[in-house]
């Protein structure tokens, strides 16, 4: 896969161990990888819909290609803004894609996304669920 990924890493989680799926996922697809948080601090003058829209659907202005080219989520459960972004990204076609532990110490697993699903609208930090490919683990109570 040529051009960056997006990796929507959950609000909470632990900057070291973002930095290590980052890296990881760096090494294992040969791309480069921009955290969710990154292109924030960035582009937080855009607003929530300016942010998500530019996430899922941005394209660069000279080269006309995406400024993402596929979205990665850490977790099936998501928060409201990221959400959006699948929804979007899906609508427009973009492979999105959910990393999730494995079984075993250390093991990570790579699940395309084909659909996602609201389970409490009212928790906007893990209201939406993403429906993985078949055989996936459903890890959203």
């Amino acid at each position: 896969m040529t051009g960056p990924i997006f990796l929507a890493t959950p609000i909470r989680m632990d900057e070291e161990k973002a930095k290590d799926i980052e890296s990881w996922l760096e090494e294992t697809l040969g791309t480069t990888v921009v955290q969710a948080a990154d292109v924030y601090k960035r582009k937080r003058d855009l607003g929530w819909d300016g942010y998500i829209d530019y996430v899922a659907n941005g394209m660069d202005y000279y080269t006309r290609r995406p400024i993402f080219m596929a979205i990665c989520c850490v977790g099936q459960c998501l928060g409201k803004a990221t959400g959006q972004i699948v929804e979007k990204a899906l609508a427009g076609r973009k492979p999105v894609f959910c990393l999730v532990e494995g079984s075993e110490p250390g093991q990570r697993i790579i699940y395309q996304i084909h659909g996602f699903e609201s389970v409490d609208t009212e928790n906007w930090q893990s209201g939406w669920k993403l429906r993985l490919s078949p055989g996936a683990k459903n890890e959203c109570a």
